[in-house]
């Protein structure tokens, strides 16, 4: 008699696995239900537009019949940026491991910079401008020797 009431738990324990189960994924529910997640913006439609806005920007730069070229130059430590009919633009240069290093400049035409002002390292740049109709956009990776 006593070895049966040994054995007699096991007829419970898939029930009791499937309810504790049951109640795990109901309290996962409870939990989660009625919260927004962190990442969702209030103003979701107009940076959806906005980002449609820069996609067609670099569409733009990528259908140029001359590509515009942004080029380092080590040898004479300078870089320089070209694209056809440029009235005016913005080159933005950041630094992944130092954003104090961050750097912002407004341009009318092709330019040329000398690299001292750059710490060495990984920089990117992005290069926004228009010819007057349409806007360009470009971002490129440099490192600095």
């Amino acid at each position: 008699m006593k070895e049966q009431k040994k054995n007699t738990w096991w007829k419970f324990f898939p029930v009791v696995t499937l309810v504790s189960f049951i109640i795990y994924i109901l309290s996962l529910v409870a939990m989660t239900s009625g919260k927004t997640p962190e990442h969702v913006e209030k103003n979701y439609y107009q940076k959806d537009i906005e980002s449609n806005a820069i996609l067609a920007e670099y569409a733009n730069a990528n259908r140029l019949e001359s590509p515009a070229e942004f080029k380092v130059d080590h040898k004479a430590q300078q870089l320089s940026f070209l694209a056809p009919k440029i009235t005016e633009g913005t080159l933005l240069f950041s630094r992944p491991s130092d954003s104090k290093a961050d750097k912002q400049l407004e341009f009318t035409g092709p330019i040329e910079l000398a690299m001292t002002d750059f710490i060495s390292g990984k920089w990117k740049v992005e290069v926004l401008w228009t010819d007057g109709q349409q806007n360009y956009r470009i971002r490129k990776d440099f490192f600095v020797e």
